[in-house]
């Protein structure tokens, strides 16, 4: 009988030769390497069922080893070993829980798939990221995964949502207090900023953030310094700035709401999820990843009808909205099968909505989907002066869902003047970037 091979990689000899002895008495049989290299070396030669591998190595550490491992066989389990305390433990989980991120992110459609082709491209560097997207399209998960595949993947990962946290307690949030700073404040307190030192700070909804510490944000981003609340000492901080909004910044610029310098600052490679109505290819894999995650049972099918509403509902509430439905249908599930009445009433019984009569004509021959898309697009740029924010209104679509069908059509402005609105900013070299 085959027995079960194990790979132990550590650059401690005793401890390899203890856990190699200890499980070979057990029946296994047993590989060793003395380096993340080497053992990945032995794998490609040979095999293994489970990989045993320390965290902390010179050269390959154990989680990169956990990663090539999956690339080579994701079927092989791999088990990290840390002789650290909390802090390191902590520091491991959460680098574990930024890899996975990037395997939460389901890319069936042509959008995902080029924003996870952007995430791998442009996590390795320290350029900041703007991403954009409605409520419950998986912002925070984008962020994740450009910290978990960088190389501040080891450090913290702190996010802030500047719109749930009071705008008179955001500073101190942010940048930390001194004691007496304010009333209260009893005891000297380090910020956000702070706390993600060597790591990646996330900045969500950020354009909820008040003027004033949007000054103080670009001036972090510029200078690398913090200045708590109530102090004048200017700490330093080396930190990766993720941000993301659901809001029109371009629009909020013209209404003086949003700071125009920390838009450019902040907007250096800009990611836009589209929304689950417009990426409805990967409906049926998050179904499918949703109820893995929620624990259901193996054998569970879904009924065609149920599935049919689920790819043809609109998802206000987008990836999230998509989860909770599951999740209450499982709860109310009876059977082997998920049933449409397992389902929310708002899904089996969609809005009906009146669609306007279009000023198309439906020729006898037929007539081609790509084709009258883009004469809408021109249509609408035509009658908006080529001002890609209104005529994007018009469609009922983002400015940046309208950049990137513009650039799917090959579309461009009459003479080329320009990508950008009149009286709005334009874009920088880099263009709007992979948006949807």
């Amino acid at each position: 009988m085959r027995r079960t091979k194990i790979l132990i990689i550590d650059d401690d000899e005793s401890l390899r030769r203890v856990l190699e002895y200890n499980l070979a008495q057990e029946g296994y049989a047993v590989l060793t390497a003395a380096s993340g290299e080497q053992g990945l070396d032995h794998l490609r030669k040979e095999g293994a069922d489970l990989v045993v591998t320390d965290v902390r190595m010179a050269g390959m550490d154990g989680l990169r080893v956990m990663e090539e491992v999956r690339k080579l066989d994701p079927s092989i389990q791999v088990i990290i070993l840390t002789a650290f305390g909390t802090i390191e433990n902590v520091v491991l989980r959460q680098a574990l829980k930024s890899r996975n991120d990037m395997e939460n992110i389901v890319a069936e459609s042509p959008g995902m798939r080029q924003i996870v082709e952007m995430i791998r491209r442009v996590a390795p560097t320290e350029t900041t990221v703007l991403i954009l997207g409605e409520s419950g399209t998986g912002k925070e998960l984008v962020a994740r995964a450009l910290h978990g595949l960088s190389p501040r993947g080891r450090g913290p990962f702190v996010a802030v949502n500047c719109a749930a946290i009071p705008e008179n307690l955001l500073e101190s949030e942010l940048f930390g207090h001194v004691r007496g700073a304010f009333t209260g404040a009893i005891r000297d307190r380090v910020g956000k900023f702070e706390a993600a030192d060597g790591g990646t700070i996330f900045l969500d909804e950020i354009g909820e953030m008040r003027l004033d510490l949007q000054v103080k944000i670009l001036r972090c981003l510029e200078e690398r310094v913090v200045e708590r609340v109530g102090d004048n000492q200017l700490i330093r901080v080396d930190v990766r700035v993720l941000a993301a909004t659901n809001k029109d910044l371009t629009k909020a610029i013209q209404t003086g709401e949003f700071r125009e310098e920390l838009y450019y600052r902040l907007n250096v490679v800009p990611l836009a999820i589209p929304p689950l109505r417009e990426r409805r290819e990967d409906i049926r894999a998050l179904t499918q990843h949703f109820l893995k995650i929620l624990g259901a049972p193996p054998r569970l099918t879904i009924a065609p009808d149920a599935f049919r509403a689920l790819e043809t509902y609109d998802w206000p509430g987008n990836v999230r909205e998509l989860e909770n439905a599951l999740e209450r249908a499982l709860i109310f599930q009876r059977a082997d099968t998920l049933a449409m009445t397992d389902l929310p009433e708002t899904i089996r019984v969609p809005r009906v909505r009146e669609s306007p009569a279009l000023p198309v004509s439906l020729p006898e021959a037929g007539l081609s989907l790509e084709e009258v898309e883009k004469e809408l697009i021109l249509r609408a740029l035509q009658k908006h002066d080529w001002n890609q924010s209104r005529a994007a209104r018009y469609l009922g679509i983002t400015r940046h869902t309208l950049l990137y069908r513009m650039d799917k059509h090959g579309i461009e402005r009459p003479g080329n003047r320009g990508a950008g609105d009149e009286g709005e900013p334009k874009p920088d070299a880099q263009g709007s970037g992979p948006t949807l």
